[in-house]
């Protein structure tokens, strides 16, 4: 009885740490009067979409955003997955998170680039490649069933692909 106990106590605590830092970091992302018009161009050169699909956006996010969360207390569920897909959807739902990604220079100028030409910058597909290519080392030497890793090998190459067919460096930057 006294090790669960403990396990509520520290959960408890754990879920604090996490509302703290989710309270933080809506003081932080508040929306700011004071961006330079650079910053303002490139914020307005990316609208939102329409309310109701803001609405949609923002209802994956924070379902995606607390299944995040479980997944960290939980031992079998991934939290990982579900965060990403909350950073995702959360700028596409809320106004005052994409104001805040766009107004960060080195997200918005990848962001920028991204949208205006589907550049991926080498460094990422490079460590986008080492990480398939070691989950794949990794299925292979602890002998999963072959099928296993055959479908993730196919699955891993076409991502593959994909990513090293895009240019690393836009245009305008070549320039």
């Amino acid at each position: 009885m006294e090790k669960i106990e403990a396990l509520t106590a520290y959960s408890n605590e754990k879920l604090l740490e996490l509302v703290a830092a989710v309270h933080i970091l809506a003081a932080v992302m508040k929306p700011s009067d004071r961006y330079d018009r650079a910053t303002r161009q490139r914020i307005a050169a990316h609208p939102m979409p329409p309310q109701p699909t803001r609405l949609i956006y923002l209802v994956i996010a924070y379902i995606a955003a607390t299944l995040g969360v479980a997944g960290v207390f939980l031992p079998l569920m991934p939290g990982v997955p579900f965060l990403l897909i909350a950073i995702w959807a959360a700028p596409k739902g809320s106004p005052r998170v994409h104001d805040w990604i766009y107004a960060q220079p080195k997200l918005a100028r990848m962001l920028d680039e991204w949208y205006a030409e589907r550049v991926v910058p080498l460094y990422a597909k490079c460590i986008a490649t080492a990480m398939m290519a070691a989950s794949l080392g990794w299925l292979v030497w602890r002998d999963a069933h072959w099928a296993l890793p055959t479908s993730l090998g196919l699955f891993f190459a076409s991502i593959a692909t994909y990513l090293w067919t895009r240019p690393s460096v836009s245009r305008q930057r070549q320039r």
